[in-house]
């Protein structure tokens, strides 16, 4: 049989290497409740669609705001979505027509961030794996009514 002190030993290591462990375990991040982004989108492979814009975000109060300027197939088009939940209603501005279109929003409102239930799936990388030359991601899963959320 093994010594007591050794045993209480082994014991705090194995703790030890247990609490370790834990600590590095994904857990779900809460970014901000407001905040202001730039957004490209773009067609590598075909190089025929591409879209800037400002993204204008406010979890508190529900809303979504996106000033946009895309190209086309060679055609620029322009215009501002304003999506508010309180009132359950989207409105799209064309700049180029000057039209407003109002349409009810039917989905839910899914915050920019990591909610607490979320599911974690695994770590990516965005870009070349060679060293310092890509981005490490992680990517979460949560169901949202009728959504399964992926981000």
């Amino acid at each position: 049989p093994l010594p007591v002190t050794i045993m209480k030993f082994a014991v705090a290591i194995i703790a030890a290497l247990v609490a370790i462990a834990a600590a590095q375990a994904p857990k779900p991040c809460q970014a901000p409740r407001q905040f202001e982004a730039r957004v490209e989108v773009f067609d590598t492979l075909r190089q025929r669609f591409y879209e800037e814009a400002v993204l204008t975000y406010d979890e508190t109060n529900q809303r979504k705001r996106y000033v946009f300027r895309s190209f086309y197939s060679g055609t620029m088009h322009t215009g501002e979505v304003i999506e508010l939940w309180s009132t359950k209603m989207r409105y799209e501005y064309d700049y180029s027509n000057r039209t407003c279109t109002k349409t009810p929003i039917t989905r839910p409102f899914i915050p920019h961030s990591v909610v607490a239930n979320a599911t974690f799936r695994g770590d990516f990388i965005i870009g070349s794996g060679e060293q310092g030359a890509g981005v490490e991601i992680e990517t979460w899963t949560h169901q949202f009514d009728d959504i399964e959320w992926e981000g």
